[in-house]
């Protein structure tokens, strides 16, 4: 696995929003506080401690109307990612 980057307790203000289209790697996120998240056009609101992984060349939308949006982030990439994943029982 490699690490590309890192973040950890990630603090944005009121109103937050991140809209990306496609990621070069994996996209690991914990949310420690509530959020609205995009997937297929569908919104899903996402409580504190939920985590979401996004497949390489996913598009990312999501939104917080908290005060504070804070959430934990892992950019990483794999060597045979289906073999990874598999093993760990996540679908992608």
């Amino acid at each position: 696995m490699n690490i590309s980057g890192i973040g950890y307790n990630t603090i944005h203000g009121r109103n937050y929003c991140l809209v990306k289209s496609g990621m070069e790697n994996y996209l690991l996120i914990l949310f420690k506080s509530p959020c609205i998240l995009k997937i297929n056009g569908a919104e899903i609101s996402a409580d504190c401690d939920t985590v979401i992984i996004y497949d390489i060349n996913s598009d990312i939308d999501l939104h917080s109307d908290e005060d504070i949006f804070i959430y934990d982030w892992v950019c990483f990439g794999i060597g045979g990612e289906n073999d990874f994943f598999s093993a760990l029982d996540i679908p992608l």
